[in-house]
């Protein structure tokens, strides 16, 4: 008889996150993902460990992302961003990596490109030579004229503003002190990260302030159903000055340490705003 289960995860307001089946401990069944809001976010359909059916995506408000199918492993995956455009793009066969991966920026610059065969990296012309000798490698000549963006501090910084951009897009985002002192457009109660009240988060604020911040966003503000706010990532807007920038970075650093925190950027890329998560 087949051993079968199923793992859930949750978010911090109680909302199922994600539900995952196994049988005899291969992934067998409908794997699905919500969005903090309660919509579901993705739905990944697998047999024997191996995806098998049509594989879909949803934005937060629930309107279609895309979808692309696998027969047995086999097929071309993709993941989207919230706003449309293809994030992500890889091939594989039988559940090995085989193709090419491909990945972009929300403003549709490609940032990866790779080719691969059995889970190996090769060059472009390997891969056509390779693809001579087996028809089941899928075509990658579609568009042979796209050009990969030079990594360096600048394509970083690029998408890290990206990224912060995205965040401020959404509508559930406000001034960090003023939602943690519960003023409008506050509602229910705040919670940010593991902090067990409000009055330890509204200090943690304070000293970024105090170390130069120019401003805190709380940002992705999410619910219960009793209406109780949930933040789980703090936005901070760093001043002009290097040395300025480098102490507000000093001071998120420390919180790191203490609080299980993490940073981004690393380093200073010319960005305008730290992404401090607490997870």
């Amino acid at each position: 008889m087949a051993d079968s289960n199923t793992e859930r995860l949750y978010y911090r307001n109680g909302q199922l996150r994600q539900e995952t089946p196994y049988e005899d401990r291969q992934l067998h069944g409908i794997v699905r993902t919500w969005h903090k809001n309660g919509v579901l976010a993705s739905e990944a359909p697998y047999v024997q460990g191996k995806l098998h059916g049509i594989c879909r995506q949803w934005s937060e408000d629930g309107k279609p992302l895309g979808s692309y199918e696998m027969i047995h492993g086999t097929g071309i995956q993709r993941q989207w961003h919230a706003n449309g455009h293809l994030k992500l793009e890889f091939s594989t066969i039988d559940g090995t990596f085989t193709g090419r991966s491909r990945a972009w920026l929300r403003d549709g610059t490609l940032v990866h490109e790779e080719y691969l065969v059995n889970n190996e990296s090769v060059s472009r012309e390997d891969y056509r030579t390779a693809a001579i000798g087996d028809q089941r490698l899928p075509n990658c000549d579609d568009d042979a004229s796209a050009t990969v963006a030079q990594p360096g501090p600048e394509l970083d910084c690029k998408q890290h503003e990206l990224f912060v951009a995205a965040l401020l897009e959404k509508p559930n985002h406000t001034e960090a002190r003023q939602w943690l002192a519960g003023t409008p457009p506050a509602q229910g109660k705040p919670s940010l990260g593991s902090f067990d009240d409000r009055s330890r988060a509204a200090e943690l604020v304070e000293q970024l302030y105090a170390a130069g911040a120019t401003s805190i966003i709380a940002a992705d503000i999410y619910f219960n159903n009793a209406q109780d706010q949930f933040c789980d990532c703090l936005l901070i807007q760093l001043p002009s000055l290097s040395a300025d920038r480098s102490a507000v970075r000093e001071a998120c650093n420390r919180l790191c340490t203490t609080h299980n925190a993490a940073l981004q950027p690393d380093d200073d890329i010319g960005e305008s705003h730290l992404y401090l998560y607490f997870g």
